[in-house]
């Protein structure tokens, strides 16, 4: 099973910590499945498109797969 962790990240300031907790709570709640969290999945880019800010496409861009492969 795979759970993809959905919920506000955009204009949020603590989205790392509540997808980071929901991760958490979903690997004890269902240890077998495999919890896909884009927070942590989408990390990444901020470093790798510098100096320019990633836009909410881009995030989908590489989220939105992940979204389509969950149960």
């Amino acid at each position: 099973m795979r759970i993809y962790i959905c919920g506000p990240v955009t204009g949020t300031a603590d989205a790392d910590v509540r997808f980071a907790d929901a991760e958490t709570r979903l690997k004890m709640q269902y240890p077998e499945a495999d919890v896909i969290n884009p927070v942590a999945i989408s990390a990444h880019l901020t470093d790798a498109y510098k100096p320019k800010v990633p836009e909410w496409e881009d995030y989908m861009a590489v989220c939105f797969p992940y979204l389509l492969r969950s149960d």
